[in-house]
């Protein structure tokens, strides 16, 4: 007998109305398991949300601590950096020290040997050393040096080559100045010696007690001969000297002039240059000013010395 499924949903119903209870503890479970399922639902969220936020705390205390270790790398680097270029730096500074000073020190003595080269034969002269020590000395200055006081330095050296190749054009005339008047002195001395025997004959003449005048006056005559050629002698050699001096006055004063319009300036300012390279405060002016009253100081003494061999020639 097929099931009648409406008759049992009306006899439940009936069931149902005459029991009320039934359907209040049903409705109680129906709210509870809602209510469940809710409060499940919201700790789910919760849950979810602070798993979430843990994650990302985590993920960006993570991300903070890598971007600190990051960091610390980074500064260390920088630090290690710096050091290394501080290391440098005064590895570069003590070695343009020791090549800047022997750069100036081989100037100074360059200096010196254009003012003595009137004193010497040319044959006499170290060229070679001297105009080679200056050369490896700049050239060493262009090594370590920045380019502005590179430059400097090569110009100067080339100012330096030109000024000696001058001054060794006016001083070959001075060697035939010097030979006249060694031949004039060597002269002198033979005519000396010459009077000084006649003399002595004539004193063995008067020791004799001998009475032939001729004969003496013969020896007078010799003698007076010789003391005049000696006076003649002496004469050309002073001759040959005041000129000699006086030409060595006249290049000494072009070197003056030379140094002070062509090497002063250049020179002044590569040794600012090389200051400055070495953290010492400069001031271009000041040196300008030093090396003008030097100068001057020189030139009034050459005026000085001027006027003594020009009353030594006239004497």
């Amino acid at each position: 007998m097929p099931i009648d499924w409406l008759q049992i949903a009306q006899a439940s119903g009936r069931y149902l109305v005459d029991n009320p209870t039934i359907i209040a503890a049903a409705i109680a479970g129906v709210v509870a398991i809602v209510a469940t399922r809710t409060t499940l639902h919201g700790v789910e969220l919760s849950l979810g949300s602070s798993e979430a936020k843990t994650k990302a705390e985590l993920a960006h205390s993570v991300d903070q601590e890598n971007r600190n270790r990051e960091h610390t790398r980074t500064e260390a680097a920088k630090e290690r950096e710096l050091d290394a270029q501080k290391d440098r730096h005064g590895r570069l500074v003590a070695m343009r020290r020791e090549v800047y000073l022997a750069a100036v020190g081989e100037m100074v003595k360059f200096q010196t040997f254009l003012g003595a080269v009137t004193e010497k034969e040319i044959a006499d002269l170290d060229l070679r050393s001297e105009i080679g020590n200056l050369s490896l000395a700049v050239y060493r200055v262009s090594i370590v040096a920045e380019q502005h006081t590179a430059e400097l330095a090569r110009e100067t050296l080339n100012v330096y080559g030109s000024l000696l190749m001058r001054s060794l054009a006016k001083v070959i005339p001075l060697a035939g100045l010097r030979a006249t008047a060694k031949v004039h002195n060597d002269l002198y001395r033979q005519a000396r010696e010459r009077a000084d025997s006649y003399v002595e004959l004539m004193r063995q003449f008067n020791l004799s007690q001998r009475v032939d005048q001729d004969e003496f006056g013969s020896i007078r005559k010799q003698f007076d001969a010789s003391q005049e050629e000696a006076n003649r002698h002496t004469s050309q050699a002073a001759s040959a000297q005041a000129q000699l001096a006086a030409m060595q006055l006249d290049i000494a004063q072009f070197l003056m002039t030379a140094l002070k319009e062509e090497v002063t300036d250049k020179l002044d300012r590569l040794l600012v240059a090389m200051r400055d390279e070495l953290e010492l405060s400069s001031d271009l002016d000041a040196f300008r000013r030093l090396s003008l009253i030097t100068f001057e100081q020189v030139q009034s003494a050459m005026a000085e010395v001027k006027a003594a061999v020009r009353d030594l020639s006239q004497h």
